[in-house]
């Protein structure tokens, strides 16, 4: 559970703030009365919850067992508001009525007293019920049990490599004692049997993992399970059946064994999930899950899951039951009548008595007695006067002044330098002698614990730099920058001799050990620069591990033996360098700090003059800092035995000579082999011999495997293949006996013999992408594949490859996939088929070249999860694996008839892989730990191969031989169709050929590949292409057309260079030679070919009439007529009327023809004849041409002449006087009306500054110019108001019968309908429809009237005058 670890550390600190913020705003609310809880007494499950968004808290299911509880049970909430608590292990304790729990944010053990006191009254706080029962645990998830019968708690602590024990009624915190220290690397998980008096922990690195018990005080240890352990994050056990319990984060596993580690089971995988804690009781197990906000339980015989509990938005981390079943209380506690000083311990024979640490046990078995008055385990510090010491496990409590206890040296000043012997209980430090002839001097003192007694080892030490102690060998080294030296003292006869001299260690300043490698670090400013460098101490040339141009100003050298690494400081921030000289890079920020040292995973620095701070080294968070009463500190060293090992650990050499797993006991190492190896006789040898046919293969991803097992399904081999980087997918090779395999961890496709004597890389891809699935044309040795990108989406793609010993490469065939999860190929059809995952999820077919992609089966509705697949050549049918939410099965589609189907369900099974060999169909899945076996034509499982639980997440399974054997490639078998590179076979039966990608395809012979990129042709009839063109595939590129003669395609405006190495438009369609169109809708031109200059006449049919005044049409320069061919035939029309008093004579009404005029007996023509125009009105006025014949006298002409002269007189007459009587009374209206109408008219105009006769629709915005005789109506009144346009078109100005006025007005936006005679209601457009009668400014308003009185004179209405 590293991840949640991580996440701790990175929260705790500021998470404090939060707490007390919310723990005062809770203390701010009122009280409320509430019902009592149910007296707890009886049973019930305890979750605790961290603080977001609430105090974090322990949640109380009351009265119920797991398998009473549901998804909907009420709990109550019982915070812990003054500790601002992080529970990450909560143990109960029903007999005393308590709870015992770690907080992480304090790194305390508490007790929780009174348990059932606090839930029942709540007036009892549950702050005066917790008591402080140890202070100091490291950052770290550690993870506590208690011993009911003898009383003492037990916690491990992984970053500080130790398990503990203290008594839970001891009246001190510290009172403890480390039980186990040695070879228990990062302990995350740990229980204990009272009554079979046993502990149980797992030491936890991943791959390296070891599960081990030993009795209750850390005696008879005992590895009990060595393989397939990955990252243990809790464990517990059922004391009645003598089981345990885990869950594995990286094995993503909940497992069970028996005490002695046999019949191990697994009883439930859940791919992606982590559980932090587990508590079993009767039938059931209960689990939380952190980053889920949920607590899971299952039974313990099925692994199904019969219940989810949700927390969110808080998370849950540790679970508890609250029963008097989980403790045999008939245990009975031979501890009562020992009289221990400090601790006693129920073993199975009789008690036994522990000393807390800093103390001896006497021969007696009960007497404890102090070891020393300063600390076991400690940080030693000294300044110019005194040694002090503060206690290792202190360091990393909160508070900031941690317990000090001091001796005085044996010297006066200047006490510069100390070094510890812990087996001897011993300190060596430097100063100035007292004695007038030392007091210049430096002496090496060495001050005994024990007797408190200081000794003068060296009288002149020569004033060292630094010094370093050997503590296996008892020599101390030492550095003197003055006359470039190291040098050697032998620490019992104080003499010296030289280790290294002036060029290697120039400007030496300070020194580092490995004892047990008997290498020395330091660091110098040679003539090769500045640097950190490596000896031996017998002298042999030194290695530069770190150069100068990694460095500034490098201090603070110290050794870490966890990961054998050289530490140091610079520039402010702390860095570690392996003893090959590989740089792990920063760790953490130390600021000023000058001196360091690694304790187990912590670093610890000085921080000015008498501070010290720790963190875990790899970590910028949780820094803890002790504050000293010391004053300067000169130096500090270890005093541990955990840091003084008397011997190197022999699994660090050569793995103990151990193939496969080094156990050690003490300095003696015992090897194990992996699962599915054989120890050999040697016993440190393992060996697997592979099989060479009937087996199948699996792919075993979580413990970096390849298995083979055997047709019977008996025989497990893990092959001997190493330095596998999780292999997500193996295939034998049919055709070269070779075994290929694919590597998300390396990113490669590899292949390699199944002895393991073979390996070699075929291909990879780089940055987060990865290969995952592949298939292999066996006739030519053509690899598909899958890769998918671990970030992002739209990032896969499938790709071909062929295995080249002297290059990799590849062509990608299908881009832009989310997850492709599967692949299988049939070369004898030439189809690629693929699933792929992502917000459509699919399975498609494409042509073996990658393209006509085809979906065969769309999951996105109904749902799905396809993974591994497997064609039916035989019987042309696809089998896929189907993992999708818990409803995992084995599915099937008939390619011919599209039929699909379900062979088997497998409810969480999460198959993932399936093969098939005749009637028999295989799958995989995470959740099942073998190989499982299907009859096609019953759908029944058949027995095959029984549970392997060692086995880890089973990726991928094949066949050794199979009867479905692959159809062969008979297009590209004969050399390889005669392709250079890759030969794809094609459902048409014509092979195509492919390059890997920076080659392309030779233009001439389609068959060979050249690093030439091939171009689309860089010649146009008539044209050029662009300057910079490059023709290059995907390219687009511009065009232009020689001389005045040819113009280019008006459809075709840039051209792009397909992949076919050909433009998208053909090349003699783009430069056209300049010429009109001749292709005339109605009509034809007459012998005309349209060229420029070129004029043309032409003919109409039917009714269609050549157009008046134009004689011929004129082809211009621009590739266009003179007039529009559109418009030279228009409708030949009629002109209709008769003559009064007339007729027409040898007419067919045709418009531009003349008629004869006839008239009746009486009348005479005024015209002979009259002409029909072309928009078919006669030119000349029908009423007029047949005038009445008269016969005039001279007489009757003179008195004519006289009447018309008095009649025009008289007209005259008439005429003046109504034209005076008109003036008077527009006069007399004018003065009226003025008067009547003056107010609602200066209302009018003051807001609209005119009262105009027509109005334009004020919502047309459009910013447009108005036309000619037009105004634009945008104008807007100062009150907002949209004002009409003040110049206004008279409505006598508009003829409505002018088909061209209303059509320029509906252009340009004035009017959308116009109307003669009838009023129009509002327009639903943008623009205002007038109305002959009335005019508005309100768009979609209608309003109709009969007369123009009736029109309202109201806001936006106005009549016109």
């Amino acid at each position: 559970m590293a991840n949640v670890s991580d996440k701790l550390a990175v929260l705790a600190c500021p998470l404090g703030i939060v707490y007390m913020i919310l723990a005062f705003a809770a203390a701010q609310q009122p009280s409320q009365a509430s019902t009592p809880a149910p007296v707890l007494d009886t049973k019930g499950i305890a979750v605790s919850l961290f603080p977001y968004p609430y105090p974090g808290h322990v949640e109380l299911f009351e009265g119920v067992d797991p398998d009473e509880l549901t998804g909907s049970t009420s709990s109550t909430q019982h915070p812990f508001l003054q500790e601002n608590i992080l529970i990450t292990s909560l143990v109960p304790d029903p007999a005393g009525n308590r709870f015992f729990y770690i907080d992480v944010y304090t790194n305390s053990i508490y007790r929780w007293d009174n348990v059932t006191t606090t839930l029942n009254d709540k007036t009892v706080s549950t702050i005066n019920q917790t008591y402080k029962l140890y202070e100091g645990l490291s950052r770290a998830i550690c993870k506590l049990d208690y011993d009911y019968v003898s009383g003492n708690i037990y916690w491990s602590d992984p970053l500080l490599h130790w398990i503990a024990v203290l008594p839970v009624d001891s009246d001190s915190t510290d009172g403890m004692k480390l039980l186990l220290t040695d070879d228990v690397d990062y302990v995350a998980a740990m229980a204990l049997d009272t009554n079979s008096k046993q502990l149980f922990w797992v030491s936890s690195a991943y791959e390296d993992g070891k599960m081990e018990r030993s009795n209750l005080y850390g005696e008879e240890r005992q590895v009990i399970i060595s393989s397939s352990i990955g990252f243990v994050d809790d464990m517990t056990l059922d004391m009645t059946d003598e089981l345990l319990y885990w869950v594995d984060s990286h094995r993503m596993t909940v497992e069970s064994a028996k005490y002695d580690g046999t019949e191990r089971r697994v009883i439930r995988r859940l791919v992606g999930t982590e559980f932090t804690s587990i508590a079993v009781i009767g039938s059931s197990i209960c689990l939380v899950n952190f980053d889920n906000y949920e607590m899971q339980c299952m039974f313990k015989a099925s692994g199904d899951r019969y219940v989810y509990h949700s927390f969110y938005p808080s998370n849950p981390y540790a679970v508890g039951f609250f029963n008097p079943g989980v403790q045999i209380t008939t245990l009975e506690d031979k501890c009562v009548n020992t009289a221990c000083d400090h601790i006693c311990i129920n073993t199975k024979t009789q008690p036994k008595c522990l000393c807390k640490d800093g103390y001896t046990l006497e021969p007696n078995g009960k007497t404890c007695t102090l070891v020393n008055k300063l600390f076991e385990s400690a940080v030693t510090l000294t300044n110019s006067t005194h040694i002090c010491m503060i206690q290792l496990s202190s360091l990393s409590s909160s508070a900031t002044n941690k317990p000090l206890r001091c001796e005085v040296t044996n010297a006066t000043m200047n006490t510069r330098h100390i070094q510890a012997h812990v087996a001897k209980n011993l300190l060596y430090y430097t100063a100035n002698g007292k004695d007038p002839a030392s007091v210049n001097k430096t002496q090496l003192l060495r001050f005994d614990l024990r007797s408190q007694q200081h000794w003068v080892v060296v009288t002149d030490m020569e004033d060292p730099d630094d010094i370093a102690f050997d503590w296996v060998g008892e020599k101390m080294f030492s550095c003197h920058s003055k006359v470039n030296l190291v040098k050697v003292w032998d620490v019992v006869s104080g003499l010296s001799s030289i280790v290294y001299s002036d060029k290697y260690v120039a400007k030496v300043s300070e020194l580092a050990i490995d004892p047990h490698r008997d290498n020395i670090f330091w660091i110098a400013d040679t003539i090769d620069g500045l640097g950190i460098y490596v000896g031996t101490f017998s002298g042999a040339t030194p290695v530069r591990l770190v150069s100068s141009g990694s460095l500034i100003k490098p201090t603070g050298l110290s050794f870490e033996y966890l990961d054998d690494s050289v530490c140091y400081i610079d520039s402010g921030r702390f860095y570690g360098v392996t003893v090959n000289g590989t740089q792990s890079g920063h760790r953490i920020s130390v600021g000023d700090a000058t001196k360091s040292l690694i304790y187990k995973n912590y670093a610890i620095w000085n921080s000015g003059k008498s501070t010290l701070k720790m963190s875990i080294y790899t970590l910028d968070t949780s820094v803890y800092t002790t504050t000293t009463t010391m004053g300067t500190i000169n130096a500090m060293t270890l005093y541990s035995k955990e840091a003084q090992t008397a011997f190197l650990d022999p699994c660090k050499i050569g793995n103990g000579g151990c193939d496969d797993i080094c156990l050690r006991q003490g300095q003696s190492v015992t090897c194990m082999c992996d699962f599915g190896r054989t120890l050999s006789a040697n016993n440190r040898s393992c060996s697997a011999v592979p099989l060479t046919t009937n087996f199948m293969l699996m792919t075993d991803l979580l413990h970096d495997r390849i298995v083979q097992v055997s047709m019977d399904g008996t025989k497990v081999i893990s092959l001997p293949i190493n330095n596998l980087m999780t292999p997500a997918m193996a295939r034998y090779g049919h055709h070269d006996d070779m075994l290929y395999w694919s590597e998300i961890g390396s990113k490669s496709i590899r292949r390699g013999s199944l002895d393991g004597t073979k390996n070699e890389k075929i291909m990879s891809v780089g940055g987060e992408s990865y290969p995952d699935r592949f298939a292999i044309d066996f006739t030519i040795n053509q690899i598909y594949f899958t890769v998918s990108h671990s970030k992002e989406f739209n990032r896969g793609y499938i790709a071909v490859m062929k295995p080249k010993r002297d290059k990799i490469e590849s062509k990608i065939l299908i881009p832009n996939l989310n997850f492709p999860g599967g692949i299988a190929i049939d070369p004898g059809k030439g189809y690629i088929y693929f699933n792929n995952h992502g917000s459509e999820v699919y399975i498609a077919r494409a042509d073996s070249d990658g393209g006509n992609i085809k979906t065969i089966v769309n999951f996105t509705r109904s749902g799905g999860t396809p993974l591994g697949m497997a064609i039916d050549y035989q019987n042309g049918v696809l089998y896929w694996a189907d993992a999708y939410t818990d409803q995992d099965k084995i599915e099937y589609i008939n390619l011919q008839t599209g039929t699909r189907s379900v062979l088997r369900t497998d409810m969480t099974s999460d198959a993932v892989d399936v093969v098939l060999s005749g009637i028999y169909l295989y799958y995989v899945g995470y959740n099942r730990h073998r190989i499982i076996k299907v009859n096609i034509q019953t759908k029944q499982l058949e027995d095959f191969m029984t549970d392997q639980p060692e086995l880890g997440a089973c990726d991928s399974t094949d066949i050794v031989p199979t009867a479905n054997t692959q159809p062969n490639n008979t297009q590209c078998g004969s050399n390889n169709g005669m392709c250079s590179h890759y030969c794809f076979a094609r459902p048409s039966g014509k092979k195509k050929c492919g390059c890997p990608d920076g080659l392309y395809l030779d233009q001439a012979t389609q068959l060979t590949c050249t690093t030439a990129p091939p171009k689309c042709p860089t010649q146009i009839p008539n044209g050029d292409l662009n300057p910079g063109c490059s023709a290059l595939s995907g390219t687009s590129c511009g065009y232009s057309c020689k001389s005045d003669k040819y113009m280019k395609n008006p459809d075709v405006n840039i051209l792009t260079c397909t992949s076919s190495m050909f433009w998208d438009s053909p090349t003699d369609t783009l430069c056209i030679e300049k010429v009109c169109d001749t292709n005339m809708q109605d009509g034809s031109l007459v012998n005309c070919q349209g060229k420029s200059g070129e004029s043309c006449t032409w003919t109409c049919p039917g009714t269609l009439v050549k157009k008046p005044l134009i004689e011929a049409v004129v082809c211009l320069s621009s590739g266009m007529w003179s007039t529009p061919l559109a418009e030279l035939c228009v409708q030949m029309k009629k002109c209709t009327g008769a003559i009064p008093n007339g007729s027409l004579e040898g007419c067919t009404l045709a418009a531009d023809r003349s008629c004869r005029v006839r008239c009746t007996s009486g009348y005479v023509p005024s015209v002979d004849f009259i002409h029909c125009l072309p928009d078919g009105v006669w030119d000349k006025d029908l009423k007029n041409v047949c005038e009445v014949a008269k016969v005039v006298t001279p007489e009757k002409q003179t008195a004519a002449v006289e009447s018309s002269v008095t009649g025009l007189t008289a007209a005259v007459a008439i005429v003046v006087t109504l034209l005076v009587i008109v003036i008077a009374l527009g006069v007399t209206f004018y003065f009226c009306r003025r008067r009547v109408f003056a107010a609602d008219k200066q209302a009018v105009q003051g807001r609209y500054r005119a009262s105009p006769n027509v109005y334009f629709n004020a919502s047309d915005s459009r910013g447009e110019v108005p036309a000619q005789g037009f105004s634009n109506p945008t104008v807007q009144a100062s009150n907002g108001e949209a004002m009409p346009n003040t110049n206004p078109l008279k409505m006598d100005q508009i003829n409505l019968s002018d088909d061209p006025t209303k059509e320029n007005m509906r252009i340009e936006g004035h009017y959308d309908i116009i109307k003669e005679g009838t009023p129009v209601a509002g327009a639903g457009g943008p623009h205002e429809v007038v109305n002959p009668l009335y005019s508005t400014v309100r768009p979609q308003e209608e309003v109709k009237f009969q007369n123009a009185e009736d029109v309202p004179e109201k806001p936006g209405y106005h009549r016109f005058n």
